[in-house]
């Protein structure tokens, strides 16, 4: 497997104009390639923080079953609209939803919201509670855990993460996440996103792939 690889932001929808602005989706380039690599048809795909239910959209359209959970009402409302199944998005929180009645995944995708060093609200509550890059470093942490033990014996975890470069200085947010991830599964590796144009300062990111340990 090639460990660096050329990605554009492509999509198959346009977003309506009252969502546009929140735009954070994960280029359907990447996901069809990592889907296409990790799982064969008929193979269930999960994404814990599904957004605009992009992950599940490109598994449908690879032949795979997609679910997802998704917390936030407008993106899981226009995520059913684009989906054929949208029975297989909950509209829930990640870290207190019950995943048994979820058929075991081959592949899990996803891009968790990323979190500057310096920034002082939890991403998980949408930036309405206090909270600390360490303790979200922890709380995603134990969300994967918590997803990898519904992955098959030889399914994957993969996520999408960048470093953050701003004003105040430089966040390794990817490495960060990745050491924390290694300490409950086991890192296989990383892909590295080169993309047409990409935020953040930088114009790549990282895809960090794990198993169960």
């Amino acid at each position: 497997m090639n460990t660096v690889r050329k990605f554009e932001h492509r999509f198959s929808h346009v977003l309506p104009s009252h969502l546009k602005d929140q735009d954070i989706r994960l280029s359907e380039d990447l996901l069809t390639w990592f889907i296409e690599a990790y799982t064969s048809e008929g193979d269930c795909v999960f994404d814990p923080f599904a957004g605009f239910g992009t992950t599940l959209l490109v598994a449908e359209q690879l032949g795979r079953q997609g679910y997802g959970v998704e917390q936030n009402p407008a993106w899981h409302q226009y995520a059913g609209s684009i989906l054929k199944h949208p029975e297989r998005l909950l509209l829930s929180d990640i870290r207190n939803t019950d995943l048994t009645d979820i058929p075991p995944f081959e592949l899990c995708i996803s891009s968790p919201i990323y979190m500057h060093r310096h920034e002082s609200l939890d991403p998980l509550s949408g930036f309405t509670s206090a909270g600390s890059y360490a303790d979200y470093i922890d709380a995603l942490t134990r969300i994967y855990a918590q997803v990898a033990s519904r992955m098959t014996d030889k399914g994957h975890l993969v996520v999408e993460a960048s470093n953050l470069k701003s004003p105040e200085g430089i966040t390794t947010f990817a490495w960060d996440l990745c050491d924390s991830l290694t300490n409950v599964l086991r890192f296989k590796g990383e892909v590295i996103a080169n993309w047409d144009h990409y935020g953040y300062g930088y114009d790549h990111s990282y895809c960090l792939i794990f198993q169960a340990q």
